[in-house]
């Protein structure tokens, strides 16, 4: 399993422009079948925007079993209820 260390590749959390450049390196270490561990380590709470442009374009792109391939970790309690919150959204409307 590949880990993304998101801090690595962005330089805040609220943008579309970032939210994006997220959505390019998970898009490209999906790419080849494989599963990401997704670190949220020193990442305070995402946007909606953030999310949007990262795991909902991701999910645009290839479906929406790609989140089965992504584990979050280093996730804070307050991080895992917005990703909570965001994945069932993109299921109901993805189903």
């Amino acid at each position: 399993m590949y880990t993304i260390k998101i801090t690595d590749h962005v330089d805040d959390f609220v943008t579309n422009s970032s939210g994006y450049a997220l959505f390019l390196v998970l898009n490209k270490a999906l790419s080849d079948n494989t599963s990401v561990a997704l670190s949220f380590k020193n990442v305070p709470a995402t946007s909606s925007s953030f999310l949007n442009s990262s795991l909902g374009a991701l999910v645009e792109n290839s479906g929406i079993t790609v989140l089965n391939r992504i584990k979050p970790i280093h996730v804070s309690g307050t991080q895992a209820a917005i990703l909570n919150k965001y994945v069932l959204s993109l299921k109901k409307i993805n189903g």
